[in-house]
């Protein structure tokens, strides 16, 4: 079966459920001199682990997916560097599968981010344009040590299609 999921942008509120979403479009500088501007507290990682900083580079392709993932351990910062995407998360929480029904796709722009809790599901961004560049902030050897993966069409016999 193919759930159809429609696109929607992001804002603080309909991510709340999820993480953070981190912009400075609401926010006044902390600082601004002619050369540079400069804005804090847009989000925040409070764990007490080491973190490492990643660089992903996701292709665009098909709008389907049946495959997510999370860490139980970590939170996880996704930050779009040059092209808006599109995340595709249901609500955070410790379930062992995700909750079908509440799988969205939310828009970023590039220049914006969001820092998904512990346990929550994700997919890798779908790019709108040929492909997209990311920081990716997590616990250090996250990708060997806390990482779970679910493929819904095999446990579930669903898939999603990302509409825009």
């Amino acid at each position: 079966m193919v759930k159809e999921i429609p696109v929607r942008e992001i804002s603080k509120i309909n991510f709340a459920d999820c993480g953070q979403y981190i912009t400075n479009d609401d926010l006044n500088p902390a600082a601004e001199e002619d050369i540079f501007v400069f804005w804090d507290g847009l989000g925040l990682l409070d764990d007490s682990h080491e973190y490492e900083v990643g660089f992903l580079e996701a292709e665009n392709r098909e709008n389907y997916f049946s495959i997510m993932e999370r860490h139980l351990e970590t939170k996880e910062l996704f930050f779009a560097l040059d092209d808006a995407v599109i995340l595709t998360a249901p609500p955070s929480g410790s379930k062992a599968i995700p909750d079908l029904e509440k799988v969205r796709a939310l828009k970023i722009e590039s220049g914006s981010g969001v820092i998904f809790d512990r346990g929550a599901w994700h997919w890798i961004p779908f790019p709108m344009q040929k492909k997209a560049q990311f920081v990716v902030i997590f616990k250090k050897n996250t990708p060997e040590e806390d990482l779970e993966k679910i493929n819904l069409q095999k446990e579930k016999g669903i898939e999603f299609k990302i509409s825009y």
